[in-house]
């Protein structure tokens, strides 16, 4: 499985091989895995739409919430670096 990030309202994270957009409740992912990829790669300063910073974090609490709805950045940097990390990791 691999991910790209697409442009909407913010970018989201989708999974390349079909429309579905990433929905954190469903990855298998923990916080030392996200931790671990940060580590060689530094998550990149950004802010939400708002203009509150979104820090490194704020991304782990997002992609480990037991929540549902669809995973949307409004940094373009940050999404990417997520879809990197999520091929990487997953």
């Amino acid at each position: 499985m691999s991910f790209e990030v697409r442009k909407m309202e913010g970018y989201g994270i989708r999974v390349n091989y079909s429309e579905k957009f990433v929905e954190p409740f469903e990855l298998d992912i923990d916080t030392e895995e996200i931790r671990e990829y940060g580590k060689e790669h530094p998550f990149p300063e950004g802010k939400d739409d708002l203009g509150i910073p979104f820090t490194e974090q704020d991304m782990i609490d997002a992609l480990t919430c037991n929540g549902e709805g669809t995973l949307v950045i409004d940094c373009e940097a940050q999404a990417y670096w997520v879809a990197d990390m999520l091929n990487a990791v997953l």
